[in-house]
């Protein structure tokens, strides 16, 4: 579950996130990934991403995005 938390960190800060930055988990970062998620997936995905009408989201990899890169490309990042 930390792992949606993370994606979705990556979306709330995706711009402000480049290539050559390690990505930190603050808290605060934590909380807007957490707001965003809920507000926009829980829904379908569940509000712990155990799935529901859309597939489970806690899981290690996503099978359409393996890794971070592959997250960034699905959700539409630059």
């Amino acid at each position: 579950m930390r792992l949606i938390f993370i994606a979705l960190l990556c979306l709330a800060l995706g711009r402000g996130v480049s290539a050559q930055n390690s990505l930190e988990v603050t808290e605060v970062g934590f909380d807007r990934g957490r707001l965003l998620y809920q507000s926009h997936c829980g829904r379908c995905h569940g509000m712990l991403g155990l799935g529901g009408e859309g597939p489970n989201l806690a899981r290690p990899t996503l099978p359409r995005a393996p890794d971070h890169a592959s997250v960034v490309f699905v959700f539409g990042l630059p």
